[in-house]
């Protein structure tokens, strides 16, 4: 009997640890976050000074990858000494480097400028050092009547200065007293 009880033990200790298998499809262990929040902010100041402050309805955060990802996020941009609100960010995901505070945001990305300039694209960085907006997919910037639109893209936050890279297009209205007959 005590064989027996051994041997049952030795077969399902052999059949329960096969090499090579994962729990896991991908074969490698899913990493949790260390922190889940809702109604999540994340404010970044220069000098005492409000710089932005990123809100998200949900943010998980990987201390292992040194980064949080968030749902339905908005990011507002201050201008230093007047903490003057210029420009908002939003989108329906995205990653904050822990680190660098460098942001992607992915999935319906609209920048709106306190002019009311509006930018949309579906993936957007934000590079914190440089406190720049890029991207390498399709974009369309409205302002006023004037559309363009192009493939890349690098530009302030308040989107006054604007670099299109590739496959420029734009369309402008001119006021009929400006056509010479």
């Amino acid at each position: 009997m005590k064989y027996l009880c051994f041997l049952i033990l030795i077969i399902f200790s052999l059949t329960a640890c096969q090499k090579g298998k994962s729990p896991f499809p991908s074969g490698e262990a899913k990493i949790v976050p260390n922190q889940q929040v809702e109604n999540f902010t994340l404010a970044e100041t220069r000098e005492g000074k409000k710089n932005w402050v990123l809100t998200a309805k949900e943010a998980k955060s990987f201390e292992q990858r040194k980064e949080i990802e968030l749902k339905e996020l908005r990011l507002d941009f201050y201008r230093g000494e007047s903490e003057e609100h210029y420009s908002t960010l939003t989108a329906e995901k995205g990653k904050v480097n822990v680190q660098t505070n460098d942001m992607t945001a992915y999935g319906n990305v609209i920048v709106i400028s306190a002019k009311g300039e509006k930018l949309e694209t579906q993936s957007l960085n934000w590079l914190n050092g440089p406190q720049k907006i890029v991207t390498e997919d399709f974009i369309r910037l409205t302002k006023a009547e004037d559309v363009v639109s192009g493939q890349g893209l690098e530009a302030d936050p308040d989107l006054k200065n604007i670099i299109i890279k590739k496959k420029f297009y734009g369309k402008k209205k001119f006021p009929s007293k400006d056509i010479i007959p």
